[in-house]
């Protein structure tokens, strides 16, 4: 019985050993380049589009043959121009011999050298990688879907992309984003298991190196959302990571959960992309505990820094540099914001910041701007229509109250204080043109600035400095006194196609004096004409060093001069003079009082416009003779000392 049994196995084993034999035979003497027309006229029916394999195809025989294909390329969609949608210098795939006896496909490595992929979308968001069939010419049908089943008879252990670019143009904005490849790996153990992958390479010359982990290779396929992305490293040299829960719905891509790291920074929420249509959408619902301006440049601050625009040469304050509000066209977006802390500058810094702006075929609406600033609170408004490119216009409303003015006078590098004074702000604008400079030169409306009483601490200006050559003008007690106390100020702009025509809106009252300005603010060629009232609060000693008439301020704002009007000056130093030696005060008359309008108004109630501004020139008070007297000449001196 036994040696039946024995010829059995003996016969079985030597109908396998034939059977290796002549597979191995068989693949030994294949010549795989017979399988490079049946595999591009399948690819052709499948998508539509001609594969060509011009370095032809060899087959290392082994239990886990190699197959390598070389030059290959496929193409375009015939919009998308003459240049292939694909390329690759060298693909070459391992596979397990056994399993392709029962129809399985194990891919052990799959590797792509040096790929270029070109994609794009045209005009109305079509994606040049939409396969259509073999019988389409405009590529418009849905594109082929490989069923998630067709997983079951194929698994990659790992894939590897080396030396590789890919590249994405907008149709609609022409914008193109580069994607530089040095060295990408997924490995995979099998279909269900979760998909470890490590990336090097730059996107827009930015520098990125991450890697972590995916959801499963057969999660992706069967579109079972959401899907886990959770990837750590550097990008721009900076500390990243990202994690999230992705989505995908027809054209729109969400992820929410999100949560951003990027350095110091950590931003939550959730972000959806929809791609196609007349415009992109983005839609954001994020918030962050900080957040610094200066640092949001994606190649790292020290590209800001090296980035950084050259010092304004021009005559101009506000920059004439365009701003690119062409951008607003591109995409519509949904975004809310809320930001504990946000750095605008390295002084200018926003707390508790609240903002929703949406942006609509090129109109960008905040209805609803809010934060703390300088200690106080700031709700605004804001309207940008960019709709048509040659004639964009800003609106905005304002207000802020209750502002620290010593904060504020910091930012604008002012180094006396005025401790315990709070500011007001009240803005309402409307503006054409493009850049800051086209703003104020065409800026209507109204701008209101008011300042609450306190201490101002003096004689802290550069001496000889413009600002220092203006209080030593219009005050007094500007080098005599450490200290006085603010009672009020008010600085407030009617402004008309980028002019402030100013009767006595600008007033400044201490408990020892005060003063007015009038004239013109044109900020179309930044210059300014002010004409400054000085006036003494009744019962202040008259034994001062100087009180000038009337002061100009003119010229350019990068460099105003102050000028003292000699005539005027004269005339009230020589009643100065009169009143010293005859012991009253009631001789230097009203132009040097507290007034300028309705009895008991003060100067910054008529500037507020509460009440009206009294009629009298102050040029009626000098003498008929432009002689000055003896005491004049005697006081005069002391007009100009600083």
């Amino acid at each position: 019985m036994r040696r039946p049994i024995v010829w059995i196995l003996g016969i079985a084993a030597g109908l396998a050993v034939l059977v290796v034999v002549g597979v191995a035979v068989f693949i030994a003497t294949f010549d795989v380049n017979r399988l490079i027309g049946p595999a591009q006229a399948r690819v052709k029916t499948i998508t539509g589009r001609d594969l060509v394999i011009a370095g032809g195809a060899s087959l290392q025989v082994s239990l886990r043959p190699k197959l390598v294909v070389s030059d290959v390329s496929l193409a375009n969609a015939p919009w998308a121009g003459a240049a292939p949608l694909a390329t690759a210098k060298r693909i070459a795939v391992q596979l397990e011999l056994v399993p392709l006896l029962s129809g399985r496909y194990e891919v052990i490595h799959f590797e792509l050298t040096e790929p270029v992929i070109a994609l794009a979308t045209d005009a109305q968001g079509r994606g040049n990688w939409e396969f259509g069939t073999a019988g389409s010419h405009t590529g418009a049908e849905p594109a082929v879907k490989t069923p998630a089943g067709a997983l079951e008879a194929l698994s990659i252990d790992a894939l590897d992309v080396v030396k590789g670019a890919v590249s994405y143009r907008d149709g609609k904005s022409g914008k193109v984003t580069a994607i530089a490849i040095d060295a990408l790996s997924l490995a995979m153990p099998d279909a269900k298991a979760p998909i470890h992958a490590e990336f090097h390479g730059k996107v827009d010359a930015i520098p990125i190196d991450l890697k972590g982990e995916l959801g499963a290779l057969e999660t992706l396929a069967a579109q079972r959302w959401p899907y886990p992305v959770d990837v750590a490293g550097k990008i721009a040299n900076r500390d990243t990571k990202l994690k999230t829960q992705l989505r995908v719905d027809g054209r729109t891509t969400v992820f929410d959960p999100l949560e951003v790291a990027v350095g110091g920074y950590v931003l939550k929420g959730h972000v959806a992309f929809t791609s196609g249509g007349a415009r992109p959408r983005l839609v954001v619902d994020a918030s962050t505990e900080t957040l610094n301006v200066a640092d949001l440049h994606a190649a790292g601050p020290a590209a800001t820094k090296a980035a950084a625009p050259a010092a304004n040469t021009s005559r101009f304050v506000f920059p004439e540099t365009e701003i690119p509000l062409g951008a607003l066209r591109e995409a519509d977006a949904d975004i809310k914001l809320l930001i504990g802390r946000l750095a605008l500058s390295e002084r200018f810094v926003l707390q508790q910041v609240d903002a929703h702006f949406t942006i609509d075929n090129g109109r960008l609406e905040a209805p609803a701007l809010k934060a703390k600033l300088f200690g106080g609170s700031l709700t605004a408004h804001l309207a940008i229509d960019a709709s048509r490119a040659a004639d964009p216009t800003i609106a905005v409303r304002a207000n802020a109250n209750d502002m620290d003015l010593a904060k504020l006078r910091a930012l604008l590098d002012i180094k006396d204080d005025v401790p315990g004074s709070r500011v007001a702000l009240s803005l309402d604008l409307k503006m054409h043109g493009s850049s800051l400079h086209g703003w104020a030169s065409d800026a209507s409306g109204s701008a209101l600035m008011t300042v609450s009483r306190g201490m101002l601490v003096t004689g802290r200006f550069e001496r000889g400095g413009v600002l220092d050559s203006l209080l030593s003008a219009i005050n007094p007690f500007h080098h005599t006194d450490t200290s006085t106390e603010l009672l009020c100020a008010v600085a407030r702009l009617p402004l008309a196609h980028g002019v402030a025509h100013i009767d006595r809106s600008l007033a400044i009252e201490t408990t020892k004096a005060g003063v007015s300005a009038s004239g013109t603010i044109d900020f179309r060629n930044e210059t300014l004409d002010l004409a400054y009232n000085p006036q003494l609060r009744q019962g202040i000693s008259i034994d001062v060093a100087q009180v000038a008439q009337l002061v100009r301020l003119q010229g350019s704002f990068r460099d105003p001069k102050v000028h003292v009007d000699a005539m005027a000056s004269a005339a009230t130093a020589a009643r100065i003079g009169a009143a010293i030696g005859t012991g009253g005060l009631s001789v230097l008359g009203k132009s040097l009082l507290q007034g300028g309008g309705q009895a008991g108004a003060g100067l910054c109630e008529v500037a507020l416009g509460k009440a009206a501004p009294e009629s009298h020139d102050a040029a009626k008070h000098a003498p008929a003779s432009s002689t000055p007297s003896d005491s004049a000449t005697k006081t005069l001196p002391r007009l100009f000392r600083h």
